[in-house]
Order: structure tokens, then C-alpha cells, then sequence
């Protein structure tokens, strides 16, 4: 194989998981031999705008039939981005020689996609989630915008990376994908060095993102049904909800320990020291199609997990017997699993069942190994 060379493009801010995800294909990408050229893209944020002035900005960038189009600051910024990300690409690709694109996110991909659509390199775009559907689970007005942007890209790229089997099967479906150009390459976790114990109290724990298809409130609802002498309940991560759900920890008096936002390297030594890791969500689509990295992680540190039996992410939960999956997703049925929980016998099943299948199944160089013959394939 010669050096093969592989453009990435990302986004300068994103949630997490899309970061977490980014930084593992470019350590594989490079610890497999290929050249990597990175290219992060810039972004505007509301801060910025405010420190630097909005006409200020508008002048430069935009323009000048544009600035009268926007008056409220979302669609500005929106617009803002866009175009400071393509000119910002346009420059940044025009000295670079490369084989195949690997675009992260379907918006990148789209974005991408309209600058290389006459390149001969090939376009793989890394699905971390539909955009579209996320933006309609959320109450977004302009939610089918973005699903008519991914429409075109998955359409026109030369293949996709998807998350899970169901968004391989909804985007064939759905978009009028060729199945064989989409490949699923399932999110993963590092095995970690230390490893949950079982102890009593069991400490439980809900870390990540406070957005609405997480279903923090059901959290909350578990930690006020829950035996608070068999169990005691912690909280990480920040979000949209932050506020909303601060404000019910502390008005409902509900026995809840908020850690704040912890860095995951350092969040990962904290799930370690418990017991039971929880991941209420939504049964919209997005959700559906979706792969958390959350639960990996629960998985990797020896945390038997509590979830809703939905998705490959589910299903996974069922088939490797690291937790127990909940049908009708009701809370009692959450409390019912942590009791459950209690026995030991039961939790040190599926803890050690957890550890393994990230040891054998879900680690990260597992699952990104098909992306290696791929790319070779399409160069």
C-alpha cells in the first residue's frame, strides 16, 4: 500500500461524542500508515459576536445584499458559519493533494460535498447522527432544511459511515441509499485500567449531555422513587436542560449529588468508584439510530447499565447481558432493575460481561477496522 493521503474535515465545536469519536479515526487513521492532513473547521459563537460586534463581522464576511436578509442573531450566526467555513475550506484545500475525503457529520459532508463535487477524490462522510431527525426531535421549525441538505450529500457522496444497523437500514430506506454504499461502523471504548466494585450503597450514576432525548427528568423521577438507603444517586455533564434540571434538584429537595461538568478523562476515573451507570432517552428516531458512547463508557469501567430496550444500542445491552434493558420505560420499572442490582451475584455478571465485550467487541480498534480496507478500496 503507498501512503495513501486522507483529507479530514471537522468542526471546531461540537457535542462529545462527535469529538470523542474524531479524535479515534485520526489516531487510527495514522497509527494504519495513511498520511493525514486535518482540517478544522472555524465557528462563530454568540460570545464572539458579542465581543467583536455584529456589523463588524457582517462587513468582512457577508456580502453586502445578505446583511439586510438576517435580523434575529440565530439565522445570522448560522449563515455566518456557513460561509466562514467554506471560504475557510476553499483556502485551506487549494495547496493540499489527497486521495480520499473523510468528512465528520453529514453537515460537514454536505458542506464538503459542494466544494469537491468536481474533485476526483473520493467523499466518505462519517454519519454521527441524522441531523434532520435530531433537529425535528428537538421542536426545530427548519428541521426538514437539514434533512434536504443530507439528502443531497448521501445521495452524491461516494459512501457513508453510519453509527448503528437501523440507520443503515433507514438511510437505504429513507434516502434511497445504495445499501452497499454504507458501511456501519459502530461507536466504541477503551477497556480502563481501574474497574467498578460492587459496594452498598450502590452508587448510581447519569453522565453526559442534559438535552431533551436524554430524558434527565426520568433521572431525577428514579432518584426520588429509589430507596435512598440502597441507593445513592449522582449527576454529571451540563446541556440546554442545565437550568431546568438544577432548579427541580433543588425545589424538589431530590437526593441527587450534581458533580458539574467533569473532562472525561477525568470522568471515567469517577464512574469507576460506581456502581450502576443509568441511560434514560426518547424512542423518537434520532434516538433510535443512534450508538451512545455514554453507555460504552458505563461498559469499559464495569457499570451495569439500566437503559430503555431501543436501537442496536439496546439490543446490545440485551445480547451481551451488561445491564438490564427496560421495555415500557416507566420509572418504577428503572427501580425495579436497581434492585435487581442489589445482588451481587447479578451485578458482578454483568459487569464482567460489560468489560468483555468492550475488550473483545467494542474497543475502538475493533470497530474502526473496516474504515482501513475502505479507504484503500475507494482511493
Amino acid at each position: 500500500m503507498k501512503n495513501l493521503r486522507v483529507l479530514v474535515i471537522h468542526a471546531s465545536i461540537s457535542g462529545l461524542g462527535d469529538r470523542i469519536r474524531v479524535e479515534q479515526v485520526l489516531k487510527f487513521l495514522k497509527k494504519s500508515g495513511f498520511k493525514v492532513y486535518e482540517v478544522t473547521l472555524p465557528s462563530i459563537t454568540f460570545r464572539c459576536v458579542k465581543r467583536e460586534g455584529l456589523s463588524n463581522i457582517l462587513a468582512h464576511i457577508l456580502p453586502l445584499r445578505k446583511q439586510k436578509i438576517y435580523s434575529l442573531k440565530r439565522p445570522i450566526i448560522n449563515y455566518l458559519n456557513l460561509n466562514l467555513a467554506e471560504n475557510f475550506l476553499r483556502r485551506t484545500i487549494r495547496n493540499l493533494d489527497f486521495d480520499v475525503v473523510l468528512a465528520e457529520t453529514s453537515l460537514m459532508g454536505w458542506l464538503t460535498y459542494r466544494i469537491l463535487k468536481d474533485s476526483s477524490a473520493s467523499l466518505i462522510v462519517d454519519v454521527h447522527g441524522l441531523t434532520g431527525a435530531e433537529a425535528k426531535g428537538r421542536g426545530d421549525k427548519y428541521w426538514f432544511i437539514k434533512e434536504a441538505l443530507e439528502v443531497e450529500v448521501f445521495n452524491n457522496c461516494s459512501h457513508l459511515l453510519v453509527v448503528s444497523n437501523k440507520m443503515r437500514k433507514y438511510i437505504v430506506h429513507h434516502f434511497g441509499v445504495s445499501s452497499d454504499k454504507v458501511s456501519v461502523i459502530y461507536n466504541g471504548a477503551e477497556p480502563q485500567k481501574h474497574r467498578a466494585r460492587f459496594n452498598h450503597p450502590l452508587k448510581v450514576i447519569y453522565a453526559g449531555v442534559f438535552a431533551y432525548w436524554e430524558k434527565v427528568d426520568d433521572y431525577l423521577e428514579i432518584a426520588k422513587k429509589a430507596d435512598s438507603s440502597s441507593f445513592k444517586f449522582y449527576l454529571a455533564g451540563t446541556g440546554p436542560m442545565k437550568k431546568h434540571i438544577l432548579a427541580r434538584i433543588k425545589r424538589e429537595k431530590i437526593p441527587i449529588k450534581y458533580l458539574g461538568y467533569v473532562p472525561r478523562s477525568k470522568m471515567l476515573s469517577i464512574m469507576s468508584k460506581m456502581q450502576v451507570g443509568i441511560a434514560p432517552s426518547t424512542k423518537d428516531l434520532a434516538r433510535l439510530v443512534a450508538f451512545p458512547i455514554k453507555v460504552l463508557d458505563y461498559m469499559s469501567c464495569g457499570l451495569p447499565v439500566i437503559a430503555p430496550l431501543i436501537g442496536d444500542w439496546g439490543e446490545m445491552i440485551k445480547t451481551e447481558n451488561s445491564g438490564i434493558v427496560v421495555k415500557d420505560d416507566s420509572v418504577e420499572e428503572y427501580v425495579m432493575a436497581l434492585e435487581t442490582l442489589k445482588r451481587k451475584d447479578v451485578w458482578l455478571d454483568k459487569s464482567d460481561n460489560g468489560i468483555r465485550a468492550i475488550k473483545v467487541k467494542y474497543n475502538w480498534s475493533k470497530v474502526l477496522s473496516p474504515l482501513k480496507s475502505l479507504i484503500i478500496h475507494l482511493s
